[in-house]
């Protein structure tokens, strides 16, 4: 910038700079618990549910619309999940799950390979153990789709 006057032979330089991140963080969400489908067709657990709820419902305190939400949401969460419970995973989703983390662990080191070396040989590799993990987790994907 020439127009400026400092008292000095140098000139003044003016940048201005532009950055845009390349990834936004978020914050990961826990995936939701499904509730014990059994205890849910059970009878006598809904009756329980029900006058647990009933008791924790009448113990909540008039307040402000916000608080009073808060509590009763805290209720019937808590209801549920003290008699209704949650469901585990299915016997036989573990094995699953950790084959299909070694076969993407398998396919990254290849992929490292290629970038590094380049050649037909690893390219070939990288496809190779790429099709297979895809082929692991589509074969999970039926599994938890059929249960």
């Amino acid at each position: 910038m020439r127009g400026p006057n400092i008292d000095s032979n140098h000139f003044l330089v003016k940048a201005v700079i532009k950055q845009k991140l390349s990834v936004i963080y978020k914050k990961k969400s826990k995936p939701a618990l499904k509730r014990n489908k059994i205890n849910l067709q059970n009878q006598s657990k809904l009756k329980e549910c029900r006058s647990l709820l009933h008791t924790k419902l009448n113990l909540v305190p008039k307040q402000e619309i916000n608080d009073e939400w808060e509590q009763i949401k805290t209720a019937i969460v808590n209801a549920a999940r003290d008699v209704i419970q949650t469901q585990g995973m299915p016997q036989g989703m573990n094995g699953g799950m950790k084959n299909a983390k070694k076969s993407s662990k398998k396919k990254k080191k290849a992929r490292k390979k290629w970038i590094q070396l380049k050649m037909r040989i690893s390219w070939n590799t990288y496809i190779y153990k790429r099709n297979q993990a895809n082929k692991i987790c589509k074969q999970k994907k039926k599994k938890m789709a059929q249960q």
